[in-house]
């Protein structure tokens, strides 16, 4: 059941759009009239194409992406006499569908062909002065998120980031959270919102080392010191590939 694949293709599109906020309006009035598309969901900004919550709230920007990111919806589209796409209704998915999402997310990975290859080394500091440097951490797994403050993509995922590094703390993996922003604004940050990662500062050359050109990115490293899985860009299924391939590697 790839509930969620349709959503792929718009993740990054929408990602870094600005924030809006509309007023609640009911998806009942917008959807009068109009019937369920069978056409192929692709790309929308909930602006031109106006996206409901089953309960009738008109969401967009920030509040979009994080019903997005949840992986508790999947987008339907509804079309009038002529064809034309006019609503989308973000439909709430039953327990069982959020679970088959995962599931098909851990097959997909273990069917993969990974490509195997080495990770570039790095000595990075975090903003507590404790340091970091990939030949010493070797027997460890490393996972790697650049990001940054004002990436909106980035601070949806912290949460569920959250709960990994909870689940792995008495595991050998080290969690490092990669940025370009410097400490100052990062002091301030993190007391109104908890990332529980180690968070590197000023790391623009380990960034540069990476070739990093979006975010948020992830990358998993095994204990050999190999890059076995990286990712970027907004995606449902991204915690739940990062958990595989850190379980399959303590395992």
């Amino acid at each position: 059941m790839k509930l969620n694949n349709k959503l792929k293709v718009i993740l990054f599109t929408i990602a870094m759009l600005p924030v809006h906020f509309m007023a609640q309006s009911s998806s009942e009035d917008v959807l009068k009239g109009l019937k369920k598309s069978e056409k192929p969901v692709r790309q929308f900004d909930g602006e031109s194409i106006p996206i409901y919550l089953s309960g009738g709230k008109r969401v967009q920007g920030m509040e979009m992406m994080e019903a997005i990111q949840s992986g508790n919806y999947t987008p339907e589209q509804y079309e009038d006499e002529n064809g034309n796409v006019k609503a989308i209704l973000f439909r709430k998915l039953t327990e069982k569908e959020i679970a088959d999402n995962k599931e098909d997310a851990r097959k997909e990975m273990a069917e993969k062909k990974v490509e195997i290859k080495p990770a570039k080394d790095f000595s990075v500091t975090d903003i507590h002065g404790k340091s970091y440097n990939l030949k010493d951490l070797k027997g460890k797994i490393v996972v790697l998120n650049f990001w940054f403050t004002k990436c909106k993509p980035c601070l949806i995922e912290i949460p569920e980031l959250n709960k990994l590094v909870d689940k792995y703390s008495q595991k050998d993996v080290v969690f490092l959270g990669i940025t370009f922003d410097n400490k100052k604004v990062l002091q301030n940050f993190l007391p109104k919102k908890e990332f529980k990662y180690h968070i590197i500062p000023n790391a623009k050359s380990t960034i540069s080392k990476y070739q990093i050109s979006s975010y948020p990115t992830h990358i998993v490293i095994d204990k050999n010191s190999n890059i076995v899985f990286s990712s970027n860009g907004l995606d449902p299924d991204t915690v739940t590939k990062i958990d595989y391939n850190i379980d399959k590697l303590i395992h």
